[in-house]
């Protein structure tokens, strides 16, 4: 199985259609372990850490990859296609489509699952003998920040000891995809009322939200005999 692409390092972009661009600088706030790793050798505190690298490369550029698909990271079929992307369409003939906040911590778990396969090399700590017995990812968006949660309980063999390790990994950003997501649907409801009237301002009063701009840009094509018409707002999270 073939390694995606990954999104170069920068900021992060959430679209929506009507379509949407969520964009925001990621940088984690903290990665822990609710055990103390002070009671582990130095060889399994480094392999404790190589884990905690891969969650946290590993959840960036999930969350990029979800930012540019509007939610997934592999748009569906019904999405719009441009030179430089494909965009889900949240909004579409009258109708909202848009992914509820459920299928997007959906979308992020199953690929930070998928790209933990190539982060993770436990043949750099020839000395240790790791057996994972279980790997799933728990992320959890709200209206201030995204969580993103490792679980791979495991058995580490040194010598002739044997550690258990079964505490969780996490990583936490302060992404506010909760708070975009609501930004979006009222974004669509305004819409729905008007479809000539660009809300851009009204949102931004109406939501009150510092570091956020709320840009659009029109997009039109012909293929043949369809014309494709819409625009595609950006909501952009402007991190320090």
């Amino acid at each position: 199985m073939e390694k995606r692409g990954s999104i170069k390092k920068g900021q992060v972009t959430l679209f929506v259609i009507i379509a949407i661009i969520i964009a925001a600088g990621i940088a984690a706030i903290f990665v822990y372990r609710s055990t103390s790793i002070n009671k582990y050798p130095a060889d399994i505190n480094s392999l404790n850490q190589h884990i905690r690298d891969c969650l946290d490369l590993t959840a960036k550029d999930t969350l990029k990859l979800v930012g540019f698909g509007g939610g997934y990271i592999f748009p569906p079929e019904n999405s719009l296609v441009t030179e430089e992307i494909t965009v889900d369409y949240w909004y579409d003939s009258g109708k909202n489509i848009a992914p509820m906040l459920q299928d997007i911590e959906q979308e992020i778990n199953s690929d930070v699952v998928f790209n933990l396969e190539y982060c993770l090399d436990f043949s750099k700590f020839p000395t240790l003998i790791v057996n994972v017995t279980n790997l799933n990812v728990i992320s959890r968006i709200s209206q201030e920040e995204t969580e993103i949660q490792l679980n791979m309980p495991m058995t580490v063999n040194k010598g002739d000891i044997n550690y258990k390790l079964e505490a969780p990994y996490k990583v936490k950003y302060p992404i506010r995809l909760g708070m975009m997501q609501n930004l979006s649907e009222t974004l669509i409801d305004v819409i729905k009322e008007d479809p000539e009237y660009r809300p851009i301002s009204y949102l931004v009063s109406t939501f009150n939200v510092e570091a956020m701009n709320v840009t659009i840009i029109p997009y039109n094509r012909t293929i043949g005999n369809e014309t494709i018409d819409a625009d595609i707002y950006i909501i952009e999270e402007l991190l320090p």
